[in-house]
């Protein structure tokens, strides 16, 4: 996944915290996406410690309105995303 981006939900526990760290792993550039902004720090954190290129982004994906500001950020990070 070297020069892929992705865009991960949920990302804080479970399956969404496991395809972050797996994808970032593999050399993605990853934007991480969770309502809990302490839990999605607690995740991403340990993340960038080893190296990793990991971004956290705490925000509702329920929101309609805010799809617009979280595609103008993750993209400001790494313009595939």
């Amino acid at each position: 996944m070297r020069n892929q981006a992705a865009l991960v939900t949920s990302a804080s526990r479970g399956l969404g915290r496991a395809l972050m760290e797996a994808f970032a792993r593999r050399g993605a550039r990853v934007v991480g996406v969770a309502r809990d902004a302490k839990a999605l720090e607690a995740a991403v954190a340990p993340l960038k410690a080893r190296g990793l290129a990991v971004h956290g982004l705490a925000f509702d994906v329920g929101d309609t309105q805010a799809i617009y500001p979280l595609v103008g950020a993750a993209t400001c990070w790494g313009p595939s995303v």
